[in-house]
C-alpha cells in the first residue's frame, strides 16, 4: 500500500500543469489535476501532492530484500533491485527468481535492473591486495564478529579456533534458522576454504556480497563476466574502508572499466533515471 500511495502522489500532476501566469492570474491548471484520496487500513492520504512531478516523473525506486514478498514487491513497483550474491551461482538464481515472478505476473515487457553488492580489495599486485584484506581482518572486533556468525549459523562459535578451518556445518536441509544468510555462509566456505578469521572478515566487510581481491584486471574480469551473464546491470559499491577503498576503486578499477567500454566517460542523461537506462 505504501509504494502504491507514493507513486500516485508523485504522478498526481505534471510540471506543465504549473502555469505561473501572472497576466491571467493563473498559478496552475486545476482541471488537469485529479484529486487523489487514499483511505486504507494503514494510510489515509489526501492528494494530490503539493508540488508537480520532477522531470523524471517519479524518483527511481530501488528495492532490497530477497524474500518471496520482497521479490513480489520489486516486480510490482521497483525500477531496480539491490541484491546479495556471493558468487555467480547465487546471482543467477536470484535473477531467475525475478524473471519467474515477472513471467507469473504477465509483465513481459518489464525491465528490472539488478545491482549486486560489490566489495573490492584492489592493488597493483594480487599479493598487495591480499595484504590489504589481511590488515583489515586483523582489526576486526572479534567478539562482535563471532556473535554475528553465531546468529547466522545458529550455534555458538566462540570456542572455534580463529586460525583453524571452519568446522563442518550441517546442510541447508537440516538448518532451522534464517536460510538466506546461512546459504551464503556455506557458499563462502565452499569457494574459499577459509579459516574462521577469514570467514569473519568476509562477512563483516561485505555481509556476504560479492568480494573481489586482486589487480584491476582480475577484478574487472569478474565484473565483466557478471555483466555478460546478465546477472548484473551495475554494482552497488560497498568499500570495506573509507576513504581508501573508494579511492582505490576510482583510481584503479574505473580506468580499467573505461578501457573495456564498460563504464561511461561522460554522462549523457540529465536525470538519475536516464543515466541508469530506465
Amino acid at each position: 500500500a505504501f509504494a502504491e500511495v507514493i507513486i500516485h502522489l508523485f504522478e498526481s500532476w505534471q510540471t506543465n500543469d504549473f502555469k505561473h501566469d501572472r497576466k491571467h492570474n493563473q498559478l496552475i491548471d486545476s482541471k488537469a489535476i485529479e484529486p487523489f484520496n487514499h483511505q486504507g487500513e494503514h494510510f489515509q492520504v489526501r492528494g494530490p501532492l503539493s508540488t508537480p512531478a520532477s522531470p523524471q516523473g517519479k524518483p527511481v525506486a530501488m528495492q532490497a530484500g530477497a524474500s518471496k514478498q520482497g521479490v513480489a514487491l520489486a516486480v510490482k513497483y521497483a525500477d531496480a533491485v539491490y541484491s546479495v550474491s556471493w558468487n555467480i551461482k547465487q546471482a543467477k538464481q536470484f535473477r531467475q527468481r525475478l524473471d519467474d515472478e515477472i513471467k507469473r505476473t504477465g509483465q513481459t515487457d518489464r525491465n528490472l535492473k539488478v545491482f549486486p553488492g560489490l566489495v573490492t580489495y584492489d592493488a597493483e599486485t594480487h599479493e598487495a591486495a591480499l595484504e590489504k584484506k589481511a590488515a583489515l581482518d586483523n582489526q576486526l572486533p572479534i567478539e562482535t564478529a563471532l556473535n554475528q556468525l553465531s546468529f547466522f549459523v545458529q550455534q555458538d562459535c566462540h570456542n572455534w579456533d580463529l586460525d583453524d578451518k571452519v568446522p563442518d556445518l550441517p546442510p541447508v536441509s537440516e538448518f532451522t534458522g534464517p536460510v538466506g544468510r546461512y546459504e551464503t555462509v556455506l557458499e563462502i566456505i565452499r569457494d574459499t576454504d577459509p579459516t574462521v578469521r577469514e570467514l569473519l572478515g568476509y562477512l563483516n566487510a561485505g555481509g556476504g556480497h560479492l568480494t573481489l581481491i586482486g589487480t584491476p584486471e582480475e577484478i574487472v574480469d569478474e565484473m565483466e563476466h557478471w555483466f555478460k551473464e546478465g546477472v548484473a546491470d551495475g554494482f552497488n559499491l560497498m568499500p570495506p574502508t573509507l576513504p581508501d577503498s573508494l579511492d582505490d576503486f576510482v583510481n584503479l578499477i574505473v580506468p580499467e572499466l573505461q578501457k573495456r567500454g564498460l563504464y561511461r566517460k561522460n554522462y549523457t542523461g540529465h536525470t538519475f533515471k536516464e543515466n541508469l537506462g530506465i
